[in-house]
């Protein structure tokens, strides 16, 4: 229920960074596109319905509450858009509210709308929810629509979901949440 690139081999680097060799998947980035589509134009809300599918798909197949919340391989979060459990000390946890704890300083920061902290604050605060695997950063730079966005206006291709290196077992609220640290204004996408 993913498309994504196919994963030829993998390698850990000496300070513990991965790296990985997959498929090339030749199409536009849905970054260079997306401010091209119109608001009433039906491939926008496609292309958001159809990740939220996949989304929901890798959650289902995933579901657990046996698993610890850390990196695809099992080791410590070393996100680079969370900076400071690295500097800190980087772990794992055994909780959604201790890892959102940790990773979550910013709840009350000023830069945070309060209508969005409002919405965030319960999922943060929740316990006994299960881990799924998440990509951990879907945004518009890491979906490619293969052979182009006129391919997949005339409905021939679909949203591939590229760039799996802060992929981990997170609780399934993280992909939103970690989403929200780039929304400047309450109107962003």
């Amino acid at each position: 229920g993913v498309n994504t690139e196919r994963l030829i081999d993998y390698v850990v680097g000496p300070t513990d960074k991965m790296y990985m060799v997959t498929t090339f998947i030749p199409g536009d980035c849905l970054c260079d596109v997306w401010e091209g589509f119109t608001a009433s134009e039906s491939v926008k809300n496609r292309l958001v319905s159809r990740l939220r599918a996949q989304i929901g798909a890798i959650r289902k197949q995933t579901a657990t509450h046996n698993r610890i919340i850390c990196n695809t391989s099992g080791e410590v979060i070393n996100n680079p858009r969370i900076p400071w459990v690295i500097e800190d000390d980087p772990k794992t946890f055994t909780t959604s509210k201790d890892f959102f704890d940790a990773v979550w300083p910013g709840i009350e920061s000023a830069y945070l709308l309060e209508d969005l902290r409002s919405k965030v604050r319960p999922y943060i605060e929740r316990n006994n929810v299960p881990t799924v695997f998440c990509h951990g950063n879907i945004i518009p730079k890491n979906s490619i629509l293969p052979g182009g966005l006129e391919r997949c206006r005339t409905f021939l291709s679909t949203v591939c979901i590229i760039d799996w290196q802060t992929s981990g077992w997170m609780p399934p609220s993280w992909e939103a949440l970690k989403a929200t640290w780039l929304c400047t204004t309450s109107d962003d996408d």
